[in-house]
């Protein structure tokens, strides 16, 4: 079973006292985590979180929802083990229990209105866990919170590149593409009629006229487009018409310019990639080596030999047979 952290009854009973909290840490740089990087800081932010919850919300709610996640964490162990990726190193339960309160925190904040740095530290360390949780659901709704949350407050989007690379790797591409220019692309101003009265075929013009007015463009774009090289390279790797298995290994495996969360979050699309290469691999060879297998598949020799296996092909002196 999950540790279940115990509840405080003297926990603070406000946002204050979790941010407090929260602040007695030290938030480190903000590019450059690792897998595991700020973990040593998890039991105090789950202090914090355990606190808030049990305090503004009460302790009868919290046991309820308690109850929920628990049966909620059961039910994702019978449905069977996940496919870890090999970056993550520390125990998936764990995460999942922090990923779990820090929801609750998420909705204190949203249902408090913050839009502080503190807010901010709340969904980052969200997405954060989401990834190393490989909780899919809990991702989308922090990265979305927190892309809005970046556009309010103008802090650096560290984490908004993560909402294009969630959207590579589960949501149709017209998706992404929506998502990437909303991000890249500023609003236009609009000219708008002053009143009814002003509204005339020359109130449709762009051109100003004495009956309308410039409406700005609400906000900056987020990000500008050459510095999101590692997902446009993703983009590029993954879709149809430029398919490359090799350019995707590259990227989750050897890119030394982005984050491991980055990375992390891309490898969630290996076993999608392997399918589609190993489609590839069957339509253009009769039989290929154990080696140039791996490279497609981004596999060991070992790995390519179980695949085969488990595909029903055969494998002879080192040449695995496709027809």
């Amino acid at each position: 079973m999950a540790y279940r952290p115990p509840h405080r009854r003297d926990a603070p009973a406000s946002m204050e006292g979790a941010d407090s909290a929260s602040r007695s840490n030290s938030k480190g740089s903000r590019r450059g985590y690792g897998p595991t990087t700020g973990l040593c800081r998890g039991r105090s932010r789950m202090r914090a979180v355990t606190g808030y919850a049990a305090g503004a919300r009460g302790q009868d709610q919290y046991d309820q929802e308690d109850q929920y996640d628990q049966e909620d964490q059961e039910d994702q162990e019978a449905s069977g083990p996940m496919d870890y990726d090999r970056h993550i190193r520390a125990d998936k339960p764990d995460f999942l229990v922090v990923v779990r309160l820090l929801r609750k925190l998420r909705e204190g904040v949203v249902a408090s209105g913050r839009t502080d740095a503190f807010a901010v530290d709340v969904f980052e360390d969200s997405v954060r866990y989401a990834v190393l949780a490989h909780d899919g659901p809990q991702l989308n709704a922090a990265l979305h919170g927190l892309v809005g949350m970046y556009a309010v407050t103008k802090q650096n989007p560290t984490y908004a590149p993560l909402l294009l690379v969630y959207h590579l790797v589960h949501s149709p591409r017209a998706e992404y593409q929506r998502a990437l220019e909303a991000m890249t692309l500023p609003p236009r101003p609009m000219r708008v009629a002053t009143g009814m009265a002003g509204i005339s075929l020359a109130s449709l013009s762009l051109e100003p006229n004495p009956n309308t007015h410039t409406i700005p463009a609400p906000h900056a774009a987020t990000m500008p487009l050459s510095s999101l090289r590692f997902v446009t390279d993703a983009a590029r790797a993954l879709a149809e018409e430029t398919f490359d298995p090799l350019a995707f290994a590259a990227l989750i495996e050897n890119d030394p310019e982005t984050e491991a969360l980055e990375r992390t979050l891309l490898a969630w699309a290996a076993p999608a990639v392997r399918e589609r290469a190993a489609a590839r691999l069957r339509r253009a060879y009769v039989s290929v080596s154990i080696s140039w297998a791996g490279r497609m598949l981004n596999l060991p020799a070992a790995g390519v030999e179980s695949w085969a296996v488990a595909q029903g092909l055969d494998v002879v002196d080192g040449v695995v047979k496709l027809r």
